[in-house]
């Protein structure tokens, strides 16, 4: 299906392969080769023109139905059905075939004319015994392949413009798909851990598996719901993670987090699960009875179009982890070359994930 911006296309270009305009372009097409079949009658008679006025319309009648023949069986067979299935030297034998077997019609006709009519031909005429018939008949035929295949350009034009749009939208489907399959949503892993406490904690302390799943809830509302759309607010992003890490804490109290905010976070939309992997990359060391004590600072910054994401942890992060493999090909896909991102793994405490995103 042919799509046609016509707001930001030109005239020409929309005259050539708009739908709208295909009665005007068969209509060009005729009235140029009703131009032609008269000229080229009135070259064969010369002063015979006064007495010549039935063979002169004659001729036009035959010019006309052969160059319409020729060329429509060119735009509607030829073209169709060998040159856009990339048969080009079929193409082009059927096409030069067509071309003498116009020449020759026209030819014999013009033979005939002359003969019943008894006229002298013209100078320009072929059949002018001071002309080089076999000159004429190649110039001729040189000039009349020039024309058909000019008339061709519009269909040309407009299939390539049909084929680029498909392509185009295959991309954009293909590269949708990938986006859609590298969203990093919370590992199941993690969530069967959770579901496992909550169920011990039911009885001993209903009260904190109750926040655990109230938690848990709203985690997935935002996954299921919110993660659909292709941008959400930079505020619930951080209201997700902040979910995360509150649930985090409960299913291990050793872990302790800090989330700093800075900026107008709620009037700036991006991509939904951008820096969740980051944080569960940096807390994925972490479990219930490992013992020892946890910490992860998280900062979000948004100035302007620009988002600046610190991740500081006392946990070392996996660079060649799946998860951060899969955020930096999405990252690649949506911010290219509008992005940096720096890991720095230098001992407890100084573990540092930045990200910086340009939304321009």
């Amino acid at each position: 299906m042919l799509y046609i911006d016509r707001n930001n296309s030109s005239v020409l270009y929309r005259f050539l392969i708009d739908p709208g305009f295909r009665i005007w372009r068969h209509l060009i097409l005729i009235l140029s080769i009703s131009i032609i079949s008269i000229n080229q009658a009135f070259s064969v008679f010369d002063y015979g023109i006064v007495k010549s006025r039935s063979g002169i319309f004659f001729l036009c009648i035959i010019y006309m139905i052969s160059y319409c023949t020729v060329g429509y069986f060119n735009l509607f067979v030829l073209i169709p059905k060998y040159f856009l299935k990339k048969k080009y030297i079929l193409f082009l034998t059927f096409m030069l075939l067509s071309m003498a077997l116009l020449l020759l019609v026209q030819y014999s006709f013009e033979y005939l004319a002359l003969l019943f009519l008894q006229t002298a031909p013209a100078p320009t005429s072929i059949f002018n015994p001071e002309n080089t018939m076999l000159i004429d008949i190649s110039s001729a035929f040189i000039t009349i392949t020039l024309c058909i295949a000019g008339a061709s350009v519009s269909v040309l034009i407009k299939h390539w413009v049909i084929d680029n749009q498909r392509i185009s939208r295959l991309e954009k489907e293909h590269i949708q798909s990938e986006l859609e399959q590298l969203k990093d949503q919370i590992t199941p892993d993690f969530l069967f851990k959770i579901l496992n406490r909550t169920s011990v904690l039911v009885k001993s302390e209903p009260k904190k598996a109750n926040e655990m799943l109230m938690k848990l809830s709203m985690i997935l509302r935002y996954q299921l719901y919110d993660c659909g759309r292709d941008k959400v607010l930079l505020n619930s992003e951080i209201n997700f993670i902040q979910n995360y890490l509150n649930l985090r804490h409960l299913f291990c109290d050793d872990f302790m987090f800090e989330v700093v905010i800075e900026g107008n976070v709620n009037r700036t939309f991006l991509p939904p699960l951008l820096f969740i992997p980051f944080v569960q990359n940096s807390i994925s060391h972490i479990s219930k009875g490992e013992g020892g004590n946890y910490l992860l600072k998280v900062r979000f910054e948004a100035i302007s179009n620009t988002i600046n994401f610190w991740c500081n942890s006392t946990n070392e992060v996996s660079v060649n982890s799946p998860d951060l493999l899969n955020i930096k090909r999405r990252l690649n896909l949506l911010f290219p070359d509008k992005y940096s991102l720096n890991i720095v793994n230098s001992g407890n405490e100084s573990n540092m994930i930045k990200l910086e995103l340009n939304l321009e």
